[in-house]
């Protein structure tokens, strides 16, 4: 089986970018994302580089909303040099970040998560643990390879100098991934700080490391941003992607 890894192209894919500015405001799916610490901009547009070893760039893209087996997401599109990698799916309610699956559609592959894997449990704070026991599900066909449980801790606070500047961030560590789920998806170490999103992946000896940014946060649930999402959810007019 086809490995993927939610970090960039390199480990293969984390972050997000994306395009639409809508008259005055940024149109986002407020109801997504909580309040106070926000690990994962979710805002139509917001955009992430990475550096890749042999001096490749990977662009992350908040690209659109859908709906991943029942529940509300933020498709992060990601593409090196122009290409087109892949998708992945996400979504923050109270802070938390949740990751919900990918998809490569040159490859015709990828990977559900039912319920999402929580991939940040807010407030992070140094020495905290969380799991999530999560049935997977292959695509094209959606066929279930069991349930596994998925564990993170918050290993510290780290000052990190990356090509974007310098930052205050928080390390978190995978505690391992059954041997079975080598070929199907793994999770690397990350740096993160809130309000700005993932700073530096890496999975082995190699960083990849946040090169440029571009993020605003989510709308407040009042706004006109908020509003709109709430009536096309209404509508039923939010895409459903899987």
């Amino acid at each position: 089986m086809r490995r993927w890894t939610p970090g960039t192209y390199g480990l293969r894919a984390m972050l997000s970018v994306a395009t639409t500015a809508v008259a005055a405001g940024i149109l986002t799916g407020a109801a997504l994302a909580g309040g106070g610490e926000n690990y994962l901009p979710l805002v139509l547009g917001n955009r992430w580089e990475y550096a890749l070893p042999g001096g490749d760039t990977e662009i992350q893209v908040v690209d659109r909303t859908g709906v991943v087996r029942g529940r509300e997401v933020f498709v992060i599109a990601h593409s090196v040099d122009g290409t087109p990698i892949q998708e992945d799916y996400w979504s923050t309610p109270d802070g938390d970040v949740l990751f919900h699956g990918y998809y490569r559609p040159i490859e015709d592959f990828g990977v559900l998560c039912d319920p999402p894997v929580k991939l940040v449990e807010a407030p992070l704070l140094s020495g905290s643990t969380w799991s999530s026991k999560v049935e997977l599900f292959v695509l094209p066909d959606s066929l279930s390879v069991g349930f596994n449980i998925f564990s993170f801790a918050v290993t510290g606070i780290e000052e990190l100098q990356v090509p974007a500047g310098f930052f205050t961030t928080t390390a978190i560590e995978p505690l391992g991934i059954a041997a079975e789920l080598a070929g199907v998806i793994s999770f690397p170490s990350r740096w993160v700080t809130s309000g700005i999103g993932t700073i530096r992946l890496a999975e082995g000896a190699v960083p990849h490391d946040l090169e440029t940014y571009s993020v605003v946060l989510p709308v407040l649930p009042t706004s006109w941003g908020a509003i709109k999402w709430q009536s096309l959810r209404a509508e039923g007019r939010l895409p459903y992607l899987r």
